[in-house]
């Protein structure tokens, strides 16, 4: 069992422009309950942080990187370090997968 969660820059640059981008299409209780799903699977992580799938698109990287898919159009990427979950960020699956690697090298 993982100890700790840690939340980077990248997911809560990530969830701001979630914010942002769906509540120019959703109402802001929609987007209210999406950012709570996404906390209420980050938790989750905790309990079982190999829940998720490896990331394709961020083999041979560094690190191994793990995707939890939240709703149909986003995932949580996030990797594993000893006792820690870092969630790097909160990616919308509508966009090229390969930006994906751009984004987290930039």
């Amino acid at each position: 069992m993982v100890k700790r969660l840690i939340w980077t820059n990248r997911y809560y640059g990530s969830l701001r422009s979630i914010a942002l981008n769906a509540g120019d299409i959703y109402s802001k209780g929609i987007v209210r309950l999406l950012r709570a799903e996404i906390k209420r699977k980050c938790e989750l992580l905790k309990h079982n942080s190999l829940m998720g799938s490896l990331e394709p698109a961020l083999f041979g990287m560094k690190y191994e990187y793990r995707f939890l898919l939240v709703k149909p159009y986003h995932k949580i990427i996030y990797r594993i370090e000893n006792e820690t979950i870092f969630i790097i960020t909160v990616w919308d699956t509508r966009r090229a997968p390969e930006r994906l690697m751009r984004y987290l090298t930039s």
